[in-house]
């Protein structure tokens, strides 16, 4: 039996296939099952057992391995957010035009009158905040599970459920929506499509600045019905219309937001 080390099965030209054992030539004529001596048989190989290892033509020289999953699409499952960027961009203009008309009409609100025009559409506007919150919740959704298949290799700060979470929970909604939002556009540029290059970086500060300007402007011009009963129409159409001119700037820059998320998506689909 010859020495392992000696052993040149990946070598071999022509498949690699071991020598067989022995240095014994091949005989011309059938085996003999003749035992000749006492003791064990001596060990004799045969293609069966080297069935199991593969020839060495079966592999790439060495150093050109392929990349994993060769066959895999990064862009494919991709769901087209096309749609719901109309939908989300039409339904934020709807939602910033009412709380303009909100802080027209509050110069003329009076607390001696039961239902004013500002009571009205107020209650219009919260519907339309309603639908727009549900709108661009699937939509940031889709963009965001979109942002995974295109760049996998992304660390999101935030998990994707904080889509729809971060927008409504206490103390947190101050900067997760826009950690949300900037790191799946961001994570849709830096895969290799042509839009890339070609996209300025979206306006997140000045979005996300005067949206919490204009909540807090808002907020603080619906409450002053209630906690001050004497509260002229000047201080809550005042504060109320100074807060939507920020929602108005907000509006601007998010219609850059989600034009380039959607630009860079199907460029990348």
């Amino acid at each position: 039996m010859t020495d392992p080390s000696q052993d040149d099965r990946w070598g071999a030209p022509g498949g690699g296939q071991p020598s067989p054992a022995g240095d014994a030539p091949a005989s011309s004529g059938p085996p003999s099952f003749e035992k000749e001596q006492s003791g064990p048989a001596p060990f004799t190989s045969s293609s069966s057992f080297l069935e199991p290892y593969p020839s060495q033509s079966q592999y790439p020289p060495q150093g050109q391995y392929p990349p994993p999953y060769p066959d895999r699409d990064p862009s494919a499952g991709l769901r087209p957010v096309a749609a719901m960027t109309t939908a989300a961009v039409v339904l934020a203009a709807v939602v910033t035009g009412g709380e303009l008309l909100i802080g027209l009409s509050g110069f003329a609100y009076s607390s001696d009158t039961l239902w004013t025009a500002y009571d009205t559409l107020t209650v219009v506007t919260s519907l339309a905040w309603l639908a727009s919150f549900i709108v661009t919740g699937i939509w940031l959704t889709r963009v965001r599970r979109n942002a995974e298949l295109l760049a996998p290799a992304f660390h999101h700060q935030r998990a994707w459920g904080w889509a729809w979470a971060g927008w409504v929970v206490p103390f947190v909604s101050l900067w997760f929506p826009l950690q949300v939002v900037r790191d799946a556009v961001t994570a849709s540029a830096s895969t290799a499509n042509p839009a890339a290059s070609h996209s300025p970086r979206p306006p997140f500060g000045l979005w996300w600045g005067t949206w919490l300007a204009g909540m807090v402007l808002t907020s603080a011009a619906a409450q002053q019905p209630t906690v001050n009963a004497a509260a002229g129409g000047v201080t809550i159409g005042g504060l109320h219309l100074l807060g939507a001119v920020c929602l108005v700037v907000s509006l601007s820059a998010w219609i850059k937001i989600v034009r380039t998320a959607r630009s860079l998506q199907q460029a990348a689909g």
